[in-house]
């Protein structure tokens, strides 16, 4: 059976105000929704991002998570996100102004 996904990994700090735009970016590619995953990783926000990307989550037929972590450090953000990403499965680094 086949099980890869497109996991889009997006590290972000305190970019509530820029998330709406790059998750209905997001929203509007033509991608297989069965096939992409969201790996959002708030490297300690304080302005409601990870609220904003749950919410989205919620409501978007894109699956996904949100991982939180104190640790202010991109490539500590991209590696926990890996840590979640299956071996089969393709990544795109996506940052939290990409739209």
């Amino acid at each position: 059976m086949d099980h890869w996904r497109v996991c889009l990994i997006m590290p972000f700090l305190d970019e509530a105000r820029h998330l709406p735009a790059v998750l209905a970016s997001l929203e509007a590619q033509t991608y297989d929704r069965d096939r992409l995953y969201l790996i959002a990783v708030d490297n300690g926000s304080m302005d409601g991002g990870s609220e904003v990307v749950r919410d989205w989550l919620a409501r978007s037929d894109v699956a996904g998570q949100v991982i939180r972590t104190e640790v202010r450090s991109i490539p500590h953000a991209l590696n926990r996100a890996l840590a979640h990403v299956h071996p089969d499965d393709y990544v795109v680094r996506v940052d939290a102004h990409t739209i």
